[in-house]
């Protein structure tokens, strides 16, 4: 019997060594961000005068700081209309709109312009702003159409700042 009970222990203590071990530990960490904290540095809108039929750019309309820890998007929309819901820039003595459709952003000195919208329905995207205090230009394009409304015309347009 104490044979038996001899190598039952041995068998035991063998089983213990041999066989892997079931459980792990595992580390967690985590960088907890604060987000995009980007802000409108500077602007310039001001197209000054434009011949109907032709367009005008303003490079580095408006710089932009991200001194958050997460990159930013960058969108933007008009808010100004006129009585029938037309965005853009509008007339500031009639009702006419230079449509928000002809209305261009780009971050500076890229190639692809991107166009508004003439409703509030929509934003778009345009450029994206690196966290880290980067500053991003991003240049203005007004297009006019031969024949459209002439005069003195004024609009807002409102950009969005968004964690990438």
């Amino acid at each position: 019997m104490n044979k038996l009970k001899m190598m039952v222990v041995v068998v035991i203590v063998i089983a213990m060594v041999a066989l892997p071990s079931l459980a792990a530990d595992v580390s967690y960490g985590a960088t907890v961000l604060s987000g995009q904290n980007t802000v409108v540095t500077t602007s310039n809108g001001n197209f000054g005068s434009i011949m109907a039929g032709s367009e005008k750019v303003i490079f580095k309309s408006v710089n932009l700081s991200n001194s958050g820890d997460i990159d930013a998007t960058v969108s933007a929309k008009f808010s100004t209309f006129n009585t029938t819901g037309v965005y853009g820039l509008k007339n500031t003595t009639s009702d006419k709109v230079i449509d928000g459709t002809n209305f261009y952003l780009r971050k500076n000195a890229t190639i692809s312009w991107t166009g508004l919208f003439n409703t509030d329905t929509y934003t778009v995207s345009i450029t994206t702003v690196p966290a880290g205090g980067s500053i991003v230009a991003m240049d203005a394009r007004l297009v006019t159409v031969t024949g459209g409304p002439t005069g003195t015309f004024s609009g807002t347009v409102v950009l969005l700042f968004a964690n990438v």
